[in-house]
């Protein structure tokens, strides 16, 4: 998903989550600041990148009840003054 696409696609969600089942009204966003080294950096995108592969595979043939959901992850070093 482009970074646009995802961002309207989230907005639109905002702004109409109330037409969705009861069930389906909420998201589950989060953010955080983790420390980790180059290696760990690598490690976290890949754990998360099984995560959602296991997932992926399910688009041929959704569990009952499944709906589409936009798993967006971004993970990217934060740029101190003594770092640039």
């Amino acid at each position: 998903m482009s970074r646009e696409l995802e961002d309207e696609s989230y907005q639109q969600w905002l702004s109409h989550r109330e037409q969705a089942p009861p069930d389906w009204q909420r998201d589950e966003t989060f953010n955080a600041v983790v420390y980790l080294s180059p290696a760990e950096f690598v490690a976290m995108a890949r754990s998360i990148r099984d995560v959602v592969e296991d997932y992926e595979s399910r688009a041929r043939r959704p569990a009952t009840g499944a709906r589409p959901v936009a798993a967006v992850v971004r993970l990217f070093p934060l740029l101190t003054e003594s770092s640039r």
